[in-house]
């Protein structure tokens, strides 16, 4: 086949591609998205993302762009919450749907867990009962039972020249949850 030829078909596919993927990429999200960073074609926003720092610059964006910022990240949007009274009323006060994990849910019978139990009634029951025992204020209460754990863990570290360091460590850990509990 000529040259020429291969080259028209070889161009004429890559732009019937490029189309189709423009055209599938308006027909993903129907809702309009909030305001981000302009994204790359088929990478989105990876050269975007920053490699330490996070905060400061999702902050920057929430200065430049509002509260909720959209990327893109290899063909997958992601929403970036900029602001704690939206986070809260989105995440807590309006959550329902919360990540279904089928083997650790279903399969091993962990779905009724605090961890895995699906948004309602049962959700917020568990979530009332646990701020009682780990709510921020509750949490504070525990300072001084830390620091003599932690005291009689260093001294122990110490008598012993750190053998056994997993098992002290381990041992401090269990008898917080103890007291705790």
């Amino acid at each position: 086949m000529d040259p020429v030829v291969l080259e028209l078909i070889s161009a004429s596919l890559l732009i019937s591609a490029l189309i189709a993927y423009a055209l599938f990429r308006r027909k993903e999200h129907p809702l309009p998205l909030p305001p981000g960073p302009a994204p790359f074609p088929f990478l989105g926003n990876v050269y975007d993302m920053p490699n330490e720092y996070e905060w400061l610059t999702y902050s920057k964006w929430g200065q430049t762009f509002g509260p909720l910022i959209h990327i893109h990240l290899f063909g997958k949007p992601i929403i970036i919450i900029n602001s704690y009274k939206i986070a809260s009323d989105l995440l807590i006060r309006h959550s329902t749907n919360r990540p279904k994990l089928t083997m650790a849910g279903e399969l091993m019978g962990w779905d009724l867990g605090v961890a895995l139990i699906q948004g309602g009634e049962r959700h917020r029951k568990y979530r009332r009962m646990m701020s009682k025992f780990l709510g921020a204020k509750v949490v504070e209460s525990y300072a001084k039972d830390q620091e003599k754990g932690v005291v009689n863990l260093v001294a122990q570290l110490i008598h012993s020249r750190g053998a056994g360091f997993d098992r002290k460590v381990l041992t401090m850990i269990a008898s917080g949850i103890v007291r705790i509990a």
